[in-house]
């Protein structure tokens, strides 16, 4: 079991570094075209990643009534 779980943390470090290394060439290129350096297992892995991604609730916040976030 631990096995599997250094296994899944080195593909998502991995894929973690290959789209900040995708935002720099992006950057770079200002907006153009660029080759990405992700694979489709990194492009699906950060997918699920991005979907664990909650926003939290601020009651404190001026601005919470009219984003409509309490």
């Amino acid at each position: 079991m631990m096995l599997f779980l250094k296994a899944y943390e080195n593909m998502k470090k991995r894929a973690k570094k290959a789209a900040a290394d995708n935002k720099v060439q992006r950057l770079k290129t200002g907006g153009g075209a660029f080759d990405t350096q992700l694979t489709s297992t990194a492009e699906k892995l950060l997918t699920m990643l991005d979907n664990r991604a909650t926003l939290l609730s601020n009651v404190y916040d001026s601005n919470a009534t009219f984003s409509g976030t309490v």
